[in-house]
């Protein structure tokens, strides 16, 4: 898989595979104001000192990620998507760890993201991958697990 940033040119392929990951797992909500992000990353991402990445397999976008910048030397991961197809493999792993890198390039300190508590691959990814529960919420009617990873320890998986 190739990774790199994202282009304009993704977005179509970029909003598919959001969409379909999202409606497989059973919660996607909808078009909606949860989307606007999406609508624009530039200035949701590039503009405001985040950044977002897609992975490439025969010239498809097959996965996606993304962090925004918070406050405070913190960053949230966000947009982290792998297509169906291509679960299981590694990919996952291969954006979070690219995130992670980036992030520490642009001297954050520390992540935090958010999923759905129903998401138990991801669940997973994160938990294997170093980050710490952090809290739980409801928000807009879903469970939510929060977790924190500093980012010292992103450099050493």
């Amino acid at each position: 898989m190739l990774v790199r940033r994202y282009q304009n040119t993704d977005f179509d392929q970029m909003m598919q595979l959001h969409r379909e990951v999202l409606q497989k797992e059973n919660v996607y909500r909808g078009a909606g104001v949860w989307e606007d992000d999406l609508q624009n990353i530039d200035d949701h991402y590039f503009n405001r000192d985040g950044y977002f990445i897609v992975g490439i397999e025969d010239e498809k976008i097959i996965a996606m990620g993304a962090y925004r910048k918070l406050m405070n030397g913190m960053a949230e991961i966000v947009r982290m998507r792998v297509h169906h197809d291509f679960q299981g493999k590694g990919y996952g792993y291969i954006i979070l760890s690219e995130l992670e890198k980036i992030a520490v390039q642009f001297n954050f300190k520390e992540l935090v993201l958010e999923t759905d508590e129903r998401l138990l691959n991801a669940i997973r990814l994160y938990e294997r991958n170093g980050y710490a529960f952090w809290k739980q919420e409801e928000m807009h009617g879903y469970r939510c697990i929060w977790y924190k990873k500093p980012l010292s320890m992103a450099t050493s998986n």
